[in-house]
């Protein structure tokens, strides 16, 4: 028994019907599937006597062992020609998609999707180790009561600020993008002139199609003593 690509049938009568059709459309108009008259000729050559051989093969007045082997061996010429074909056209990104299904071949997605993390909010909750560490878990926020990040996320970005007091205004410290649901918060890691310190975070995802960020929002500004 041939194998079995995912556009021709298995079966022989199934398979009849795929090859007739495939013939038909490309003899029509071999240009929409990105061929020339040339190749409609030379998949007509080996389509019409595997019909012929079918014919005779499952006809009970002419069926024998003689002519269902010729059968067989008609199909197998057949699909050594149509099945390069079938795979040519699946892959020409130039042939509409309905035209790939209308002559039976498989549509293949080319592109990637990838889940956004864009409308994930994010919320934490922060405690503190001897030595004064702080351990920042992430959490989504749809889901508090889980461990998994949402669906596309991959990490979590973590922003810090400080400022003295009195100061009006806050100094961005540094950024940090883990993978770890906890992140430790080292205060000798930070910059030791700001008396007050706050942290905001965010998930991130691989970049979108095109190239777009896949970041969520960021979540409110949070105290936190290092």
């Amino acid at each position: 028994m041939p194998q079995n690509p995912t556009y021709l049938p298995n079966a022989d009568a199934a398979a009849g019907t795929w090859s007739q059709n495939f013939a038909d459309l490309i003899t029509a108009d071999p240009t929409d599937y990105g061929l020339i008259a040339g190749d409609a000729t030379a998949i007509n050559a080996v389509v019409t006597p595997w019909l012929a051989a079918l014919a005779e093969a499952t006809n009970p007045a002419t069926r024998t062992p003689v002519t269902v082997a010729a059968k067989d061996a008609a199909r197998a010429a057949m699909e050594a020609v149509c099945r390069p074909y079938a795979t040519q056209i699946a892959s020409n990104e130039a042939v509409a998609n309905g035209l790939k299904t209308g002559v039976g071949v498989t549509v293949r997605i080319t592109t990637k999707t990838r889940n956004s993390v864009t409308a994930a909010e994010i919320v934490f909750t922060v405690a503190y180790s001897a030595g004064g560490i702080a351990q920042v878990t992430a959490k989504d926020a749809a889901t508090p009561l889980s461990k998994k990040r949402p669906l596309g996320a991959i990490a979590y970005e973590i922003q810090v600020r400080g400022k003295n007091s009195g100061d009006a205004s806050w100094t961005t410290v540094t950024g940090i993008t883990a993978t770890r649901p906890i992140q430790p918060l080292d205060p000798d890691t930070f910059e030791t002139q700001f008396e007050q310190y706050q942290i905001r975070m965010r998930w991130v995802g691989p970049a979108l199609p095109g190239g777009g960020a896949n970041v969520g929002p960021w979540s409110a500004w949070t105290d936190i003593d290092l």
